[in-house]
């Protein structure tokens, strides 16, 4: 089975991007658009690396290009191969997991009270 152009596009940039150890991961301030959890038919984000394992095993099963007909399992298989690429990453998890609470405001206001005590100190350091 032939993949389109665009999906062939979107994996090479997938590969290209994991390879290369200087491309920094992109943070947003806006939500995930869909809940990697339950793309992988996952309960809770409380679940162990196996876990996240075996839901991709098994939804691959399913969706892979190769054993299944439908036109639209390959957009879905890559969505489910990126599903498990972030949860199986303990960083990439953690930056989603934060996205996914919406505990960003918290965390851009830790660093507001952060870079104000910084310039406080260097404002006192230059008086003395």
């Amino acid at each position: 089975m032939s993949m389109s152009k665009s999906n062939h596009k979107l994996l090479q940039k997938r590969n290209l991007a994991s390879k290369n150890p200087r491309k920094k991961a992109i943070i947003s301030c806006m939500p995930p658009k869909m809940n990697l959890y339950r793309l992988l038919s996952l309960s809770s984000p409380n679940v162990g690396f196996d876990e996240i394992k075996r839901a991709y095993r098994s939804m691959a099963l399913l969706y892979h290009p190769d054993v299944c007909t439908n036109p639209q399992s390959t957009p879905r298989f890559i969505e489910i191969r990126h599903a498990y690429d972030t949860l199986s990453d303990p960083k990439s998890r953690q930056i989603y997991d934060l996205q996914l609470d919406g505990s960003r405001k918290l965390w851009e206001r830790q660093l507001h009270g952060l870079r104000e005590r910084c310039d406080q100190r260097i404002k006192t350091r230059r008086f003395m």
